[in-house]
């Protein structure tokens, strides 16, 4: 959460697992981020709490469901949020994370124990940070080693 509050993306790469990373290297995944994450024009919300509630086994690891509090462009959205960990080379990563409905689902209805999601998400592909940034085409010059 640390780093994804700073938006220190090249910190932040350390924790997202390699489904999540797409192949995109460090510069490419932060180049991506910042492009997605920008404050006066964002294109996607950045993560700023989350207290944790309940897990589900869900595809190739957990998904994490509780209450998340993110902002863009100056709001803040709170709501049911859910981060995807898995367990990736001895150790536990995160694929991506989301609220769980449009228009955000209140913190409060976690109290009932008999709350489910909705839908449940896919995890199989890179985060949507790096899928946009694609799909736009934005060249990134990368300097070759000295």
């Amino acid at each position: 959460m640390e780093a994804y509050k700073a938006r220190n993306w090249e910190r932040l790469y350390d924790f997202v697992s390699d489904v999540g990373k797409g192949g995109a290297s460090q510069k490419v995944f932060a180049a991506a981020m910042q492009s997605s994450h920008g404050e006066s024009f964002a294109q996607m919300p950045d993560l700023q709490e989350f207290k944790p509630d309940r897990a589900k086994s869900n595809e190739d690891g957990y998904d994490i469901y509780g209450c998340g509090k993110a902002e863009r462009e100056g709001r803040t959205y709170k709501g049911i949020a859910l981060v995807h960990g898995v367990f990736d080379h001895n150790d536990w990563f995160f694929t991506g994370w989301s609220f769980t409905e449009f228009p955000n689902e209140p913190c409060k209805a976690l109290a009932d124990p008999k709350w489910e999601p909705e839908n449940e998400m896919s995890w199989n592909r890179p985060m949507e940070e790096l899928t946009n940034f694609k799909q736009l085409g934005i060249p990134v010059h990368i300097d070759a080693p000295k």
